[in-house]
């Protein structure tokens, strides 16, 4: 069997070379495997915000060779998390010796996704060696990891530990020794609470039980008391109030009397001249919707307007009155496109009449004709083909499909002449 010794100096005659590996072979010899130190040394912590994990500073120790990280914490990314199943992902150390990496780096073991999920196992054979520094639950469909979701491993021997002599304490028997204690003194002291609450919630409860019957008991009788005292005065205000309405509404029935036979007698000569004048006016004629002959004649103003001429209405049975006041209506828009209708449009809810300018890219606005809306059609706008000419003119009063001119219902009358009075 060979004989091997290190490490020695090398002389001119007889070089002494050792490999990288028969340094770590000598420190496997001297120091176990695990992290240096506790505390926050290459601890695993997550900020909550995001889906990944940080390794704080510190040293590790994997099969003789060293690895540190210094200055800042180093940050893993984990995939993201399945939609409806948890999985548990690790952070491990791995020594990997082949030619081809010869280094130790930090990486994110993936889980897979299960009911039950189990923690990935380690490799430990051929060039890889890991050590588990945390185990991290990646719940279903949460995108961030919390505080809570990491499960630290550093101190457990069988995965991990702490760097020591190959005479070393068993940190894994310290560990679950302390687990013990502290879940026996968890459960003692919510035992211990949970009888102090229990005591003291029944008094409590019983103490307001009893405070609440003497308040309302009293505040029952304090509103009784009140409530019967601006009773009574409420009653005697509202009689006396009643009695002097009485004698006021007595005293002015009688002078309305009087008042209304005098107004009477000279107020029923106008009504008979009234309904004189309503025969005489009407003289029972029915007219038909639409335009009278002459008004509301659209008419080019300029290359981008148009006008409309002052003029008398019927629409819904009701008159309506436009004036021109020398009002030219914009349809510069055919240049892009727009066509426009103008029309007569009654509102059925409100009753008001006006002129409207309606538009549409591309095609005629429609009329609208429904419960709430009535209109009359009085003239259309669009492009002309002729590039010399901005705008098609069409005069629309005429036809009785969109409008039409007034004329008699009764065709033994003659037609309305023109009146120029009504509202706009």
């Amino acid at each position: 069997m060979a004989e091997l010794s290190r490490f020695f100096d090398s002389t001119p005659d007889d070089d002494r070379e050792y490999t990288a590996d028969e340094f770590a072979e000598y420190f496997r010899r001297l120091l176990t495997n695990g992290i240096f130190n506790g505390g926050t040394n290459l601890k695993v912590e997550a900020d909550g915000n995001n889906i990944e994990t940080y390794i704080n500073q510190g040293f590790g120790w994997l099969e003789g060779y060293l690895y540190k990280i210094q200055d800042e914490p180093f940050y893993l990314q984990h995939d993201l998390p399945h939609n409806e199943l948890d999985r548990i992902d690790r952070i491990v150390l791995r020594l990997d010796t082949s030619l081809e990496v010869r280094s130790i780096n930090a990486v994110v073991l993936k889980g897979t996704p299960a009911t039950s999920p189990k923690v990935p196992a380690l490799t430990r054979e051929n060039n890889i060696y890991e050590l588990s520094l945390a185990q991290v639950k990646i719940e279903a469909g949460k995108s961030y990891i919390e505080a809570y979701q990491v499960t630290d491993e550093r101190l457990n021997n069988d995965v991990c530990g702490l760097v020591n002599s190959l005479i070393q304490a068993d940190t894994t028997e310290i560990f679950n020794q302390f687990q013990q204690w502290y879940e026996a003194k968890t459960a003692s002291h919510e035992g211990q609470w949970e009888d102090w609450y229990n005591e003291h919630i029944l008094q409590f409860e019983q103490q307001w039980n009893d405070w609440f019957a003497d308040a309302t008991t009293e505040y029952d009788n304090n509103w009784n008391n009140w409530f019967s005292n601006t009773e009574s005065d409420w009653n005697a205000w509202f009689q006396g109030t009643k009695d002097d309405w009485n004698a006021w509404f007595e005293d002015q029935k009688g002078q309305a009397y009087v008042t209304g036979k005098v107004l009477k007698e000279r107020i029923q000569p106008i009504e008979y001249e009234l309904e004189e004048a309503n025969t005489i006016i009407n003289g029972g004629l029915k007219l038909s919707d639409g335009v009278f002959e002459g008004g509301l004649e659209p008419s080019f103003a300029t290359a981008n307007y148009i006008g409309l001429s002052s003029g008398n209405a019927i629409i819904g049975g009701l008159p309506y009155y436009y004036e021109e006041n020398n009002i030219s209506h914009d349809v510069s828009g055919v240049r892009d496109g727009k066509m426009y209708r103008y029309v007569v449009q009654l509102d059925l809810i409100t009753g008001n009449i006006e002129v409207v300018k309606k538009e549409e890219h591309g095609k005629y606005p429609p009329l609208i004709r429904n419960t709430e809306v009535y209109e009359l059609s009085i003239a259309t706008v669009e492009p002309d083909p002729d590039q010399f000419i901005a705008y098609k003119l069409t005069d629309t009063r005429q036809d009785e499909t969109v409008c039409g001119f007034v004329k008699p219902l009764n065709k033994n009358l003659p037609g309305p002449e023109e009146v120029k009075h009504g509202s706009k």
